[in-house]
């Protein structure tokens, strides 16, 4: 079994996230773009309020129509923050996922769980600039391959944090970071580092600024967070190593409060596994030989086929 490029389930999670993020925000762009080119056109104020009416696509009363242009700003506005904020949020549910998926494993071997504690345990959505780090360190992993892209990192958290806390408003640690020289270093060399098409957009700030994201900054951030989820992603799967994959699949397949139902194809249990481990996760060279061999020295070759059966007869 190869697992070099396997995927965790909170990776795949965080994976399909960003890729509905990237689809929604363009379909609101493309909204909004319409919007402004109906504006830009001279069409009537009523003949877009009666196109909304009709189609039971709006709430109560139109917003004041004085300066309509200054409202389609507006919404950019927003469109940027507010997805540049989810993408946090997302990327935080999958740092708390992947820790649990360490810990299930290590208590299935009877080890010491890792010291991090899940965001969920912090007061409420104060945010952590540092939590990154202590995140890698207690999952045992390395930060070097993403050590170039850590100042932008915490500059988007940064901003995060403003958006959430201060109504968009810059604090000073944003603002020093916006224009730090390591922040400059990375844009530098993103491209050939990340192989993406373009730097991420660093707006210089002052304190108390506005933060004028736009749908651009909220794109670059997922991406950001992305590229940090494959490589702790990566180093996850390479430290439960070929056993431990199979188990964490084993259990989401199985043992889930949700098993994946509908992905476990095949007659068989093994055959249901080896599906899952090699379609939803990204394992090649699968063989029932190797999965049961894993399973039987983990002495969990009956407990997954009578969940499997269980599962069978309650669908």
């Amino acid at each position: 079994m190869d697992i070099d490029n396997a995927n965790t389930e909170a990776l795949l999670r965080y994976h399909r996230f960003h890729e509905r993020l990237n689809k929604s925000i363009k379909v609101q762009i493309i909204g909004l773009r319409l919007l402004a080119d109906a504006i830009e056109d001279g069409r009537p104020f009523r003949q877009i309020k009666d196109s909304l009416s009709k189609n039971n696509e709006f709430i109560g009363s139109m917003p004041d129509w004085t300066n309509p242009m200054d409202l389609v700003r507006s919404a950019r506005l927003d469109i940027g923050r507010a997805g540049m904020v989810r993408a946090f949020s997302a990327f935080d549910l999958f740092l708390d996922e992947i820790t649990a998926a360490v810990n299930r494993w290590r208590d299935f071997r009877e080890l010491v769980p890792t010291s991090h504690k899940s965001s969920k345990q912090k007061a409420a959505d104060t945010g952590d600039v540092d939590r990154l780090e202590k995140v890698y360190h207690a999952l045992g992993a390395k930060l070097q391959d993403i050590e170039f892209l850590r100042p932008v990192y915490k500059y988007f958290r940064l901003a995060r944090d403003c958006i959430v806390h201060r109504d968009g408003l810059a604090s000073a640690a944003l603002a020093d970071q916006s224009v730090s020289s390591d922040v400059d270093t990375a844009v530098a060399r993103w491209v050939k580092e990340t192989g993406e098409q373009r730097p991420p957009d660093i707006l210089r700030l002052l304190k108390g600024e506005n933060i004028e994201f736009s749908s651009l900054h909220a794109v670059s951030s997922s991406s950001i967070l992305r590229l940090i989820a494959l490589d702790l992603n990566r180093q996850v799967v390479q430290h439960v190593g070929k056993s431990g994959l199979v188990y964490l699949s084993a259990y989401e397949a199985f043992f889930a409060p949700e098993p994946l139902l509908d992905e476990l194809t095949g007659r068989t249990m093994l055959r249901a596994l080896n599906n899952l481990l090699s379609n939803r996760y990204r394992a090649k060279r699968v063989t029932e030989v190797d999965t049961a061999g894993m399973l039987r020295k983990m002495g969990l070759t009956k407990r997954c086929s009578k969940a499997f059966r269980d599962i069978l007869e309650g669908s």
